[in-house]
Parts: C-alpha cells; sequence; structure tokens
C-alpha cells in the first residue's frame, strides 16, 4: 500500500505538468490521472531522456477515493517521432494500467511526442474530453534525448596530384608543372 500512495498525487497538487496530466472532473472531483515516469523534467518543465533509455512507463490510474480503485481502466499510447514508424501500445486494469512506451532511437536531439487516451471507471470517464477541464483535448508528453550530437568530421578533401613535366617549347627545355582534378567520389 506504501508504493502505491507515493504514486498517487495530492488533489491540491492536481493539475498538468510536464510529466502529469489531470483527469480530474470539475473541481478536482474523482482526480484520476495519466502518468510518465522515466523522464526527467528540466528548466522551464522540458522533459528529456538519456540516450541509453530504451523505454518510459505510462501509468493510468484511477484517484485514491474510496472505493475507485476498483474500475476497469484501460489505456492506449502512441509514440512518435520524425522518421521513425509510430509505435502503439494498449492495455487494460482494474485500478490502474502501467505500459511501456518503447523509444526506438537514442540519437541525441530526438524528440518524441507520447500521445495517450484513458478510460476510468468502467469505461464512464474518459480523458482527454469535455468532462475534464484540465485535459478536454489531447495534451501529449513531449520528451526529448540528451546528450551530444554526434559529430560528423567532414570528409577529406580529394588531394591534387601534381607533377613536373619537361617539354620542348620552340626548341628549348621548359618544365612545367601539371596538376589533375581531384576525381569526385
Amino acid at each position: 500500500m506504501v508504493g502505491a500512495a507515493a504514486v498517487l498525487p495530492s488533489t491540491s497538487l492536481a493539475a498538468n505538468r510536464p510529466e502529469f496530466r489531470d483527469c480530474s472532473f470539475a473541481a478536482g472531483l474523482d482526480p484520476d490521472f495519466v502518468q510518465l515516469s522515466g523522464a526527467t523534467a528540466g528548466p522551464q518543465g522540458a522533459l528529456t531522456v538519456p540516450s541509453t533509455q530504451t523505454s518510459l512507463t505510462v501509468t493510468a490510474s484511477e484517484s485514491s477515493d474510496p472505493g475507485d480503485s476498483s474500475g476497469h481502466d484501460t489505456l492506449s499510447v502512441m509514440v512518435s517521432s520524425p522518421g521513425l514508424q509510430t509505435r502503439t501500445v494498449s492495455g487494460s486494469g482494474t485500478g490502474k494500467v502501467m505500459l511501456t512506451a518503447p523509444l526506438d532511437s537514442s540519437t541525441a536531439g530526438r524528440t518524441y511526442t507520447i500521445s495517450w487516451t484513458a478510460t476510468f471507471d468502467n469505461g464512464n470517464h474518459m480523458c482527454p474530453s469535455s468532462a475534464t477541464p484540465q485535459n478536454t483535448t489531447p495534451q501529449p508528453f513531449v520528451v526529448k534525448v540528451s546528450g551530444s550530437q554526434p559529430v560528423t568530421p567532414p570528409p577529406p578533401k580529394p588531394k591534387r596530384r601534381c607533377h613536373k613535366r619537361t617539354k620542348r617549347v620552340h626548341g628549348h627545355k621548359k618544365t612545367i608543372r601539371v596538376c589533375t582534378k581531384p576525381k569526385k567520389h
């Protein structure tokens, strides 16, 4: 029970944050939520993960209200990033659902958009929806892979090949320098 209490946010803190989406009804009633774990919130709320990380956890959970954790919940997560195929994972559970969101590339600077939809209370409480004031429309999590970008050195410049050549011009020997253009690869 101690572990579950650590995951549940206080209703006084309920509101969207970089790693948290408040799915409560108006006035904070039934504070169900969706939370992203495994990313670090930095200045101005930017979420980052190290380039060694291959996944994140997304949890949809019922509130800590008495009897509320017995409802059937569903969660669907879509992970997208430019140049990569969008990955979708879905699941359901009683009281909460935890899913692993895959990060397919550890390239520093890559940004992932983690979209989600959830239902709580046996399908009677959808989020996002017009009934959840903090999330009337989708509010995806945005995560950036941290670390320095690999530096690719410029290709070496092709060398010009030069040689000296002697030729006769009007009966005199003359040494000239002849250079060939480098081949393009």
